[in-house]
C-alpha cells in the first residue's frame, strides 16, 4: 500500500495501524543499581584496588601482601588484553568486550560491554 504525502504528514495510517496496539515503553528496560539507572544516580562509590585486595584476602584467608601481588598482576593482564582489543568471558562477572575506542591527549577510553547471566528464578 502507498502511503499519500497527506497521511505521510498527519500520521493518519500510522495512528490507525497503532490504534490496537500496546503501548511500547519510551526506554528499554535497564538494570538498576539501589533503584536508580546510572552509577552516578546510585551515589556509589567504585571498586577501588585496595578494598578488592582487602576483600580478596578476607575471603581466602591469605595474607595482603600475597593477594597484593596476584591482583595487581590479573588487573595487569586483563588491561593489557582488553588494550589489545580482546574480550574477556570470566565467570561470574561476565563477558566484557570493548565496544569503542577513542584516543585522547595521553590516555585511550575504552567504552566497554558487559553481559552477565541473569540468575536462574528460585523454585517455590
Amino acid at each position: 500500500m502507498a502511503i499519500s504525502k497527506q497521511e505521510k504528514t498527519t500520521g493518519t495510517r500510522a495512528a490507525e495501524a497503532t490504534a490496537g496496539a500496546t503501548p511500547k515503553p519510551d526506554r528499554p528496560e535497564v538494570e538498576t543499581v539501589n533503584g536508580a539507572a546510572t552509577l552516578e544516580e546510585a551515589s556509589v562509590s567504585p571498586l577501588k584496588k585496595r578494598e578488592l585486595i582487602d576483600g580478596v584476602a578476607a575471603e581466602t584467608g591469605l595474607k595482603r601482601r600475597e593477594v597484593r601481588a596476584v591482583t595487581e598482576a590479573v588487573l595487569s593482564v586483563m588491561g593489557g588484553a582488553l588494550a589489545d582489543g580482546r574480550s574477556l568471558n570470566l565467570e561470574p562477572l561476565g563477558k566484557l568486550r570493548v565496544a569503542k575506542s577513542t584516543d585522547n591527549e595521553g590516555s585511550r577510553v575504552l567504552t566497554c560491554k558487559l553481559r552477565r547471566k541473569t540468575p536462574a528464578p528460585a523454585e517455590e
